[in-house]
């Protein structure tokens, strides 16, 4: 079945959680701290964290999460310039807590931004 022209991928959806985790987690955090506190917001069972992709090199749940972290990234919303944490930046604290339609927003906007910043 074709994507809808509105779809986004299934990682948008973890792209609120990840900006509430880092908020909870003092406004930085390890990849496996946010993926933690996301699983423990979200009540993700541990079977649900364990599925892998078909790839079977990575699960699922972390690749969504590193997709929405990777995202959030190019758009500016956090700093993955210290390698193996990621930090809020000054533009995602000034979204305070993420609406449920924002995640679809921020996504449309980041290869806007990307590609601009690429020229």
């Amino acid at each position: 079945m074709p994507k809808q022209p509105d779809s986004a991928p299934e990682f948008v959806k973890y792209i609120g959680p990840v900006i509430a985790a880092l908020g909870a987690l003092g406004g930085s955090g390890r990849p496996d701290e946010v993926r933690d506190a996301i699983a423990k917001t979200l009540n993700i069972s541990e079977e649900e964290q364990a599925r892998l992709l078909p790839s079977g090199g990575q699960s699922r749940f972390e690749n969504q999460v590193h997709w929405a972290r990777f995202y959030l990234a190019k758009g500016g919303y956090i700093d993955a310039s210290r390698h193996g944490v990621c930090t809020l930046t000054a533009k995602a604290r000034a979204l305070g807590q993420v609406s449920a339609s924002q995640p679809r927003e921020l996504f449309s906007t980041v290869p806007v931004a990307f590609a601009k910043s690429r020229g």
